[in-house]
């Protein structure tokens, strides 16, 4: 089941004028015993789904790969399908000399192998302290909604709350 969503922040509007910093992503959604493995960052106090930017000469089941042993040091065994695609545009880009941030971000059903191994963080993942958690569904959606509130919000937290969400509408 593919869904294809556009999730913009609540505060922004949709720019089409000026230059595009575009990214592709692809992330996994693993499932085991009504539980999802998730990134759970102790800085931000948010939970993420393991993955990130696909590299160049990379495929979406390369990266998705990759992104998952890194960050919570699952082997990915099987890639059961792809769950969706959502892009996100806005206006906010840590690069100055965009205009706009556009990132197409593929999720991916995946099961992983039973045991998980050392993390191998990049110094950015390892400043926000980014750690593997098994949580119910409700609990990252939970957790996440706290941080939406506040004043300080990473810009995946919409995009991974939404998700989170359309996994949760599709298991009631």
């Amino acid at each position: 089941m593919i869904k294809k969503t556009i999730h913009l922040s609540p505060k922004e509007k949709l720019i089409t004028d000026g230059s595009v910093l575009y990214r592709e992503a692809s992330r996994a959604i693993i499932l085991k015993d009504n539980l999802i493995l998730m990134v759970y960052s102790n800085v931000n106090k948010d939970y993420k789904f393991p993955g990130g930017g696909i590299e160049k000469d990379e495929t979406k089941m390369d990266a998705v790969i990759r992104e998952v042993l890194e960050e919570v040091g699952g082997k990915i065994i099987n890639i059961k399908s792809q769950f969706a695609l959502i892009t996100t545009i806005n206006k906010e880009t840590v690069e100055k000399e965009y205009d706009t941030f556009h990132m197409d971000s593929h999720y991916f059903i995946c099961d992983i192998e039973n045991i998980l191994i050392k993390q191998n963080l990049s110094k950015s993942e390892t400043i926000l302290s980014f750690i593997p958690k098994w949580v119910t569904i409700e609990e990252a959606i939970e957790a996440n909604e706290i941080v939406l509130k506040s004043d300080r919000v990473p810009l995946w937290t919409f995009r991974e709350t939404a998700v989170l969400k359309l996994i949760n509408n599709i298991n009631d």
